[in-house]
C-alpha cells in the first residue's frame, strides 16, 4: 500500500512538472511574440507587424545624429505606421542638425499625419522640430519659442599673452578660420559672420512664418530670441 502510494504522489509529481514545464515554455513564447508585435521602436526599425500610431522621443541636443535620423526614415518609410508622434524635451541644438530633423518630419508628413507634444522645453532647434508636424500640443508651462541663432567664441589672447604664450598662423586668406579665439574680432571678420548669422536667422523665420501662417511682420517682432510658455505660445 505504501509503496502504491509513493508511486501514484511521484506520477503526480511527474504532471506537475510537466504542466510548469509547458506553461513556462508557453510564456516564454508569448512573451517573443509580444516583442515582434510590440509598437514601440527601437534602434532604427520598426518591430511591428500589425498598424499602429509610432512614437519617436527627440530629447537633449539636436544633432541631427545617424541613429534618430534612421529611425524618422523607416517611419516614413513602415506601411504599417499609420500616425507618427513627435514628442520633443529638447532647449535646441545645432542649426543643422535642427534642419536634417525637421525635413525627415516633414517627409514623414507627406503621406502620415504628424503630431509635435512638447515636454518641459521644446526652444529653439526643439520649436524647429515642433514646426514640422501638422499639430502642435504642449502644457501651459511648457518653454518653447528662442526664435534665434547664435555663435559663440571666446577670446583668449589677453591670457596667453600674460602667460608669455604667443600664436603665430599662418593661412591662405584674411577670413580663413575665423573668427579665431587667439585674436582680437576683426571688422570684416565680424560683418561676415553676421551675414552668415543672419541668413540661418531668416531661415528660421520662414519656417515659423510659414508652418504657423503668420505675416512677416508678426515673426520679425516674436522673433527677438526671447522664449514664451505654452500659454503664451
Amino acid at each position: 500500500m505504501f509503496q502504491a502510494d509513493s508511486i501514484t504522489a511521484t506520477r503526480r509529481v511527474r504532471r506537475a512538472l510537466s504542466f510548469w514545464r509547458i506553461a513556462a515554455i508557453l510564456a516564454l513564447a508569448i512573451s517573443f511574440v509580444s516583442i515582434l508585435v510590440s509598437n514601440t521602436h527601437t534602434g532604427t526599425g520598426i518591430r511591428s507587424f500589425s498598424s499602429h500610431i509610432a512614437r519617436v522621443r527627440i530629447d537633449g541636443l539636436i544633432t541631427g545624429d545617424t541613429k534618430t535620423l534612421k529611425l524618422l526614415a523607416s517611419v516614413a518609410k513602415s506601411s504599417k505606421v499609420k500616425a507618427v508622434i513627435i514628442r520633443i524635451n529638447s532647449p535646441g541644438g545645432t542649426t543643422v542638425g535642427s534642419e536634417a530633423i525637421y525635413e525627415a518630419i516633414r517627409t514623414i508628413a507627406k503621406d502620415k499625419p504628424v503630431v509635435a507634444v512638447m515636454d518641459s522645453v521644446a526652444a529653439s532647434g526643439g520649436y524647429i522640430t515642433a514646426l514640422a508636424a501638422d499639430h502642435i500640443v504642449a502644457r501651459g508651462n511648457t518653454i518653447t519659442g528662442s526664435i534665434g541663432v547664435i555663435f559663440q567664441w571666446a577670446e583668449v589672447d589677453e591670457l596667453l599673452g600674460k602667460l608669455g604664450v604667443r600664436v603665430q598662423t599662418i593661412k591662405s586668406g584674411p577670413l580663413k578660420a575665423e573668427p579665431d579665439m587667439f585674436s582680437p574680432l576683426k571688422p570684416d571678420v565680424k560683418k561676415v559672420t553676421e551675414e552668415m548669422i543672419r541668413d540661418s536667422f531668416d531661415w528660421f523665420m520662414s519656417l515659423v512664418e510659414k508652418r504657423r501662417k503668420l505675416k512677416h511682420d508678426v515673426v520679425v517682432r516674436l522673433a527677438d530670441g526671447r522664449v514664451y510658455t505654452g500659454r503664451q505660445a
